[in-house]
Order: C-alpha cells, then sequence, then structure tokens
C-alpha cells in the first residue's frame, strides 16, 4: 500500500468512524450510565442502616472505589471517541507532560530494534496549554513519526519539553544535518509536518522543522 492510498483509506475511516458516532457513543455511554444507576441505588438503599455501621461504612467505601472506576472508565471513554475522530475534541487546559510521555511511549520498542538511543526529557512540573487534546497529540506523533523516519540506524532521538517564558516548547531532534527523508516517505512526511503546523499555528504557536528535527512552542495557559 502506498502512502497516498494509506492517507486515503484512513480518511476514509474516520469518515466512516464519524456517521457511526452516535451509535458508539451509545455503546460506549449507556453502560457507564447504567453502572451509575447502580451505584446510586445501593448508596441510597445502605443509607438507613444506621445500626449496623461496620457494614454501612465498608459498602460506603465500595461505593467511592466504584465512582472512582466510573470516573476514569467516563475519562477513557471521553479520550478514546475523541482520539478515533468520533467526537470533537473540546478546547480545554490541558498537561502536556503526560501527553508528550504518551506519545513518545509508541516508539520505544522500534527505535530499540534499531539500535536507536531515544532519549526523553521532561520537567518536574507541569505544563499546562490551552487547546484539543487529540490534535496536540496528533502534532506530537507527527513529529516523532518525521524523527524516527529520517534518523539512521544506531542514531538518537531527542524529546524535549520545556517552560521558556510564556511559551511551552517542545523540541524533536532527529537526523543530523544534511540527513534527508527517502523518497518512498518524503510526501508522507511533508503532508504530516503541513498538519502540524498549521494545527500549532491555529493556536497561535510557532513551528519549524528540518533536518528530521522539528521544534514547536504553544502559548502556556494562564
Amino acid at each position: 500500500m502506498t502512502d497516498c492510498d494509506a492517507l486515503l483509506d484512513d480518511a476514509f475511516r474516520a469518515r466512516f468512524m464519524r456517521r457511526m458516532g452516535h451509535a458508539i457513543q451509545h455503546d460506549l455511554r449507556s453502560p457507564l450510565q447504567g453502572m451509575g444507576l447502580c451505584i446510586d441505588l445501593v448508596q441510597r438503599s445502605v443509607q438507613p442502616l444506621a445500626a449496623d455501621d461496620p457494614a454501612r461504612i465498608s459498602i460506603e467505601k465500595a461505593v467511592g472505589m466504584a465512582r472512582r472506576e466510573l470516573d476514569r472508565l467516563d475519562r477513557t471513554a471521553r479520550r478514546l471517541m475523541s482520539d478515533a475522530g468520533i467526537m470533537e475534541d473540546e478546547v480545554a487546559r490541558i498537561d502536556l507532560v503526560p501527553l508528550v510521555r504518551e506519545a513518545a511511549h509508541h516508539f520505544v520498542i522500534e527505535t530499540a530494534m534499531r539500535g536507536v538511543q531515544f532519549v526523553v526529557t521532561l520537567p518536574d512540573g507541569p505544563v499546562h496549554v490551552n487547546g484539543p487534546r487529540a490534535e496536540i497529540g496528533r502534532t506530537l506523533l507527527v513529529c516523532i513519526v518525521d524523527a524516527v523516519d529520517t534518523v539512521p540506524d544506531a542514531g538518537r532521538i531527542e524529546v524535549i519539553l520545556r517552560s521558556e517564558g510564556d511559551h511551552a516548547a517542545v523540541e524533536v531532534l532527529g537526523a543530523t544535518a544534511g540527513t534527508a527523508p527517502s523518497g518512498d516517505t518524503q510526501s508522507f512526511a511533508a503532508m504530516g509536518l503541513r498538519y502540524a503546523r498549521a494545527c500549532v499555528e491555529a493556536r497561535n504557536g510557532q513551528f519549524f522543522s528540518g533536518n528530521g528535527s522539528t521544534s514547536l512552542r504553544l502559548p502556556l495557559a494562564a
């Protein structure tokens, strides 16, 4: 399958998923709503049982744990639907530290198999920006893919996140100067980088790319 065929296949799949979005949202949301109703009923049923305090306390602890797990499932479901393009990703205040870590994690095995040294440097504290999580995540993936595709075997890739004044800066340092991507991936990489540039500049950020390395800057959230 050529790069163009792969791009068209992804586009058709995303369009189909959007058309099926209502049904998929129902399949994901209905069980969560049902579990939430069950938890409410359990909690109401044990409240009058004041005579048996140990049992009531144990049940309330279990209900608290169930609610936390339900919230986690709800967040995961929303993230999966936004990443798959089923539902629009909302603009929110997000922390780039776990997002960069998650994006880099996808390439650990591939780089290790090629003997590429893959280094990720993250700050100790959070780095918050405003934007849609899935869109920024895809932008980070495009930058890392460009570095992975152009770096030679046994080379080195660095992913660095830091705060610079009132901006968050992400650098993906890949191939050395003078190294160009192969002909098979050049057009696909160029489309991906154009997408990344458009996403960053739409958020009043700055984007630079060249020789397998990319750098982007996004305004920090207030």
